[in-house]
């Protein structure tokens, strides 16, 4: 299989090689940035890169493999006794893994996503994996987490014991962004949304799905292309990349997502400032429309794993529990466990009733949370809608005094909408661009 990724010449697991730290040597990326290109090409110079990508993920998605977990040197596992699982990678025709090592030389083992291993985590036992697909979760404080049938379920319910763990050894009573000093934020709050999640993970699974290898950010200067040719050359940034459900990929690629910007690497690479706003929606749409169309006749599998999003809900508070407490966000964590509450009959049968409740005042403190950051919402959304500053504050350097200014002005505005004091200084507190200064 010929894929657009750069070679690797050399590597090292170990820290005390001569260089002092683990490496990785590979090629440089032939062609140049994405991002530095394409909003100067014409619409059917992108419709043709789209169709590249839809090639490009149709590769990828041809080979499926039996475990959720990241793909290593066996003997470099072996090396640092950790588990290696057979690969058992079933192409779906037998030229598709090309020439090259073999997949004897290669092993499944743990996921290496930053989540799993960052802070104390790192000198933690958790299980990271690889999930086996089929296999039943095991239990868990006396929570069945077993389901006949189940696909996902395993990496839910890791996930979430992983993260109760963490929770039971580290967590200490801290300030809520969205509640007044006077009232923290207890850890058994937190450790009592992970109790109810795993008493939910059983009836998370949204059905069968494909377990194949995806590239986790297909952003512009992630894809590096010939400026004469327009192809790609190639694919860079796969330090995360796993076998994985087509449930937990993204189901479009970041450069065709429907934002008045890109987000490109650490900068925001913005529409030529002559270009009509709406005309450039427009595109936009018509890009996202050509790649459901090309991914539906060239990557069947693909596009019915796609139908796994209509119940994204239901992975929904997978994707944000590792580290909530330790980035201060538990109120989306708890809000996409009251969500599947409160809509069940859309996920389950009629005759299942829902495993968890909320009580009439965890739901009034929620709610409250709610409309303060629906209110935010609002302002940080119209300072986007009106070209000043985009969601997340990435600016331009000669942008920056500019977008300084409105900040400051915008947020005084906001601050003056509280009713009291204490309320002004939460309002102060839960400003975004706090670090501009």
């Amino acid at each position: 299989m010929q894929l657009p990724v750069p070679r690797i010449y050399a590597h090292s697991l170990d820290p005390l090689n001569p260089v002092g730290a683990e490496y990785v040597i590979e090629e440089k990326a032939e062609g140049k940035p994405l991002g530095s290109l394409w909003y100067q090409w014409q619409t059917g110079t992108q419709l043709d890169l789209v169709a590249q990508l839809v090639d490009f993920e149709a590769k990828l998605t041809s080979i499926s493999f039996r475990r959720h977990g990241c793909i290593y040197y066996k003997k470099d596992l072996e090396e640092k006794g950790v588990p290696a699982y057979d690969l058992e990678a079933r192409p779906s025709s037998s030229s598709e893994l090309g020439k090259g090592p073999t997949t004897e030389d290669f092993a499944l083992g743990p996921l290496t996503e930053a989540k799993l291993w960052e802070g104390e985590r790192a000198a933690m036992n958790l299980d990271r994996g690889p999930c086996k697909p089929h296999a039943p979760p095991p239990p868990y404080n006396g929570f069945l987490l077993t389901r006949e049938g189940s696909t996902p379920l395993s990496y839910f319910a890791a996930m979430g014991i992983n993260e109760m763990q963490w929770a039971k050894a580290y967590a200490r009573p801290h300030t809520n962004p969205y509640r007044s000093l006077e009232t923290p934020e207890s850890p058994d709050e937190y450790i009592s949304l992970l109790e109810r999640y795993l008493q939910l993970v059983p009836h998370l699974s949204p059905g069968p799905s494909r377990t194949t290898l995806s590239h986790p950010d297909l952003h512009l200067d992630n894809i590096f292309v010939d400026p004469d040719t327009k192809k790609i050359t190639c694919i860079i940034d796969w330090q995360s990349a796993s076998a994985s459900e087509l449930l937990f990929q993204q189901s479009i690629p970041r450069l065709l997502l429907p934002v008045g910007s890109s987000k490109t690497g650490n900068q925001l690479q913005a529409a030529p400032e002559e270009s009509n706003e709406s005309d450039d929606a427009n595109i936009t749409t018509d890009l996202l429309s050509h790649y459901q169309h090309l991914t539906r006749i060239k990557d069947e599998p693909r596009w019915a794993g796609k139908a796994l999003h209509n119940c994204s809900p239901l992975a929904k508070p997978t994707s944000l529990l590792c580290g909530a407490w330790s980035r201060n966000d538990v109120f989306s964590f708890r809000h996409a466990l009251i969500y599947i509450a409160a809509e069940w009959g859309k996920f389950a049968p009629v005759t299942v009733s829902c495993p968890i409740q909320f009580t009439k005042e965890e739901l009034e403190l929620h709610e409250s949370e709610l409309e303060l950051l629906e209110g935010l919402g609002e302002v940080l959304n119209q300072l986007q809608s009106d070209n000043l500053i985009p969601l997340g504050g990435m600016v331009l350097r000669e942008n920056y005094e500019q977008a300084l200014h409105i900040s400051n002005t915008v947020k005084d505005m906001f601050v003056n909408m509280a009713e009291s004091e204490p309320q002004r200084v939460l309002y102060s507190r839960l400003w975004p661009y706090q670090d501009w200064d």
